[in-house]
């Protein structure tokens, strides 16, 4: 992703949030630099935010945070970001959550990390190399139309039979 600068309420994915959106299954990792409200993933939160994380350098003068800079009121599920790359910040700028977890590198880059995510449908991870990312299709299409159904199967058992001697 690319990074992101600006004056107030900057994020790697949005600035400011208005009438309450909710982020589901979203991430970003470009570096994200601003004045006041500046986050990884959100500068000023009017919403909830699930299975979503950052792994960009988040700078800024006040209400600075790993995942949003700013929250008015929000809610969290399963959030991270990479404390090895902000480590003097908080997840959030101006408040605190459970929900919103720093992490290092290293535990960023293990599926293990990542608890109730869907790793078989949504997301996938290059186990200890890469962090989560989205998947383009669902496991199972073996032939990329968008779907898991028959000739996926008949691709699958072609290749199984290829071995059988």
């Amino acid at each position: 992703m690319g990074d992101v600068s600006g004056w107030n309420n900057v994020g790697g994915l949005t600035g400011w949030t208005a009438m309450s959106p909710d982020f589901l299954d979203s991430y970003a990792t470009g570096d994200v630099s601003g004045n006041e409200g500046v986050g990884g993933l959100v500068g000023l939160l009017q919403g909830s935010i699930v299975d979503c994380f950052t792994a960009g350098r988040v700078t800024g003068v006040s209400d600075v945070g790993g995942l949003v800079g700013d929250m008015w009121y929000g809610a969290y599920t399963a959030c991270f970001w990479d404390s090895d790359i902000n480590p003097d910040v908080n997840g959030i700028g101006n408040a605190t959550d459970p929900n919103v977890i720093g992490k290092s590198t290293a535990e960023m880059q293990k599926e293990s990390t990542f608890t109730d995510w869907d790793f078989i449908e949504i997301w996938n991870i290059g186990e200890n190399q890469t962090y989560p990312y989205l998947r383009v299709y669902p496991a199972g299409d073996l032939n990329y139309d968008g779907v898991v159904n028959l000739p996926d199967f008949a691709i699958f058992a072609e290749h199984w039979l290829a071995g059988v001697e």
